[in-house]
C-alpha cells in the first residue's frame, strides 16, 4: 500500500492552486477562513490542509482552512452550489452532473482516472443479464451511482 507523504507532487500543487485562486479574497492583515468539502474524513486533502495549518502555511497568508466532511458527492455538491462552501474536494461524477444541470463552476485539477467502483454479486450470477428481474442494493438514492 502506498502512503500519502506531503512531499507528493500533488501535495504542493494543490495547495498551490488553492493560494492562486483564493489570493484575490485576502484583504491585508485580516485571516479569511476557508470552508472546504471533503466526501472521507481521512482525505488526502483533510491532511494537506492540517498539514499547512499545522505548519504555519496557512497562517502566513492569513488563512484559517476549515475541512468539513460531507457523505457522499452529491450532497457535497448542494452545499458548494448553496455557497455553504468555498470549494470542494470530491470526485469528478458529482460536478459533472451539476454542470449538466446548469451549475457554473470550475474543476481545478484531479488524481483519478477512473470510477472507483465495484459490483457485488452471488457466486452464482456470472453475466449482467443474470440481473434481469433481480433486486439490487444501493449506497443511497441520489448517489453517483444511481444517477441517470
Amino acid at each position: 500500500m502506498k502512503r500519502f507523504s506531503p512531499s507528493t507532487p500533488y501535495a504542493g500543487a494543490f495547495l498551490a492552486a488553492v493560494l492562486f485562486l483564493i489570493g484575490p479574497r485576502i484583504a491585508a492583515a485580516q485571516m479569511t477562513t476557508l470552508r472546504v468539502g471533503t466526501n472521507s474524513p481521512a482525505s488526502t486533502e483533510a491532511v494537506l490542509f492540517s498539514i499547512a495549518k499545522d505548519a504555519g502555511i496557512l497562517k502566513q497568508h492569513q488563512l484559517d482552512a476549515e475541512v468539513i466532511y460531507i457523505a457522499g458527492g452529491t450532497l457535497s455538491m448542494q452545499a458548494l452550489v448553496g455557497r455553504s462552501l468555498d470549494f470542494m474536494c470530491t470526485g469528478g461524477t458529482p460536478f459533472i452532473y451539476a454542470y449538466l444541470e446548469g451549475v457554473q463552476g470550475k474543476i481545478i485539477g484531479g488524481v483519478n482516472n477512473r470510477l472507483p467502483y465495484g459490483f457485488v454479486s452471488l457466486a452464482n450470477i456470472k453475466t449482467p443479464a443474470q440481473l434481469k428481474g433481480k433486486r439490487i442494493g444501493i449506497s443511497r438514492f441520489a448517489a453517483r451511482m444511481t444517477s441517470r
